[in-house]
């Protein structure tokens, strides 16, 4: 197996690993899908392809969540930053649902957790119900110290890695910052 371009994201799941690859400048991303049964002999299932950057992937069953900056060739619309993938068909995986950019930002770090994916971007920390596929919906976000790179989510705790401001903890069910540390402190 050789990637698309540089690798990103990895999530694997039933003998098979969800790889994001995203050319530097842009102007080409894929979430492909590998048979890794024999870790020593990756053999590429397929692949599903679109202009922009891929960040991070999540799968739960038949579906795979992807964060990163996503806009159409010529730049026309505001972009996607978060789709939703049927993978059912490794070899032939299908968008059924996407959010759009929020600003100029776009998701990146991804968690799910019952029928939620938790995100993040330059300015928010986001809760999104994938309970329908085709239609993500943001149910809350909430305001964070700096820019957000990746999340975790245990119990009802959300730990959120800061560019910039160290480690931000967040408690999902009252949606309220708990506590900072490293950089974070300082705001």
């Amino acid at each position: 197996f050789k990637p698309t371009w540089d690798s990103n994201g990895v999530f694997t799941a039933d003998g098979k690993c969800y790889v994001l690859s995203a050319h530097e400048d842009g102007n080409g991303g894929a979430l492909e899908i590998l048979d890794v049964s024999n870790p020593s002999n990756p053999v590429k299932l397929g692949d599903w392809k679109l202009y922009g950057y891929l960040d991070r992937v999540w799968v739960n069953g038949k579906y795979a969540y992807v964060a990163g900056t996503f806009t159409d060739y010529w730049g026309d619309t505001p972009g996607i930053s978060f789709w939703v993938i049927d993978v059912s068909d490794p070899a032939s995986p299908v968008a059924v649902g996407a959010l759009p950019k929020t600003g100029n930002n776009a998701m990146i770090g991804i968690f799910y957790k019952n029928g939620y994916v938790y995100t993040c971007d330059n300015e928010f920390y986001y809760c999104i119900d994938v309970g329908s596929p085709s239609d993500p919906r943001i149910l809350w976000k909430l305001k964070l110290p700096d820019r957000g790179q990746s999340v975790f989510v245990q119990g009802n705790t959300a730990y959120l890695a800061n560019y910039g401001a160290g480690l931000t903890t967040v408690d999902n069910h009252s949606r309220v910052i708990k506590g900072r540390y490293g950089n974070a402190l300082d705001n």
